[in-house]
């Protein structure tokens, strides 16, 4: 049988001890970065659905309403309400509007301008939401811009944007650096503005 010799210690030292601990960290650390990663990645995903969702809504309302398309050239953050209509939705009202034609049309811009407004809003972080007239391009090192040209000649475009989950680290390759936010490294008291990310152009069927 082999006996300990004096003065020496059997099993784990210390530092032993530490150095395994360290690793351990080390290991459940990056894991969870790995989930915080995954789980933005998740969120951000399902902001992208959600915003083509609420640009193809409007873009159907428009179509249902064309003779008023200029009237619907709008930005959220240029309006905190939109007056609707008491008498919009009567009761027993087969067109959902009392009035003349030209009224009802109007009538139906405000209301569909306020619900996407509102949607857009309370469905995205910093939402917000422009219909215009541009001929949007989007390229590496500038994604998309808010700017819209005016021109009733350009096609109408709704675009929406949203404070990204996305950080400066995670865009990867062929993702325009303004498209993103820097989240881990805005100062605390910064106005992170919502970029847009999200463009669908309004096919109206030759109007």
């Amino acid at each position: 049988m082999r006996h300990a010799l004096p003065g020496k210690a059997l099993g784990f030292t210390m530092l032993e001890a530490l150095i395994a601990v360290l690793i351990l960290a080390v290991g459940v650390l990056s894991v969870a970065n790995l989930l915080i990663k995954s789980y933005r990645f998740t969120q951000q995903g399902a902001y992208d659905t959600l915003a083509q969702q609420l640009a193809a809504n409007v873009a159907d309302r428009i179509r249902a309403n064309s003779g008023a398309m200029s009237s619907y050239v709008f930005d959220t953050s240029s309006a905190s309400s939109i007056t609707v209509s008491t008498n919009f939705y009567q009761s027993g009202s087969s067109t959902g509007c009392s009035g003349s034609s030209a009224t009802c049309s109007a009538a139906t811009v405000n209301f569909d301008l306020s619900e996407w407004m509102n949607a857009v809003k309370a469905s995205l972080p910093g939402g917000r939401g422009v219909i215009c007239y541009d001929n949007p391009a989007y390229n590496l090192t500038g994604g998309f811009s808010w700017a819209c040209t005016g021109k009733t000649t350009d096609p109408l475009v709704v675009k929406i944007g949203w404070v990204s989950r996305f950080s400066s680290a995670d865009q990867g390759t062929g993702v325009a650096a303004s498209s993103v936010l820097a989240d881990t490294s805005v100062p605390t008291g910064s106005s992170v503005q919502a970029l847009p990310q999200a463009m669908i152009v309004v096919d109206t069927g030759g109007n």
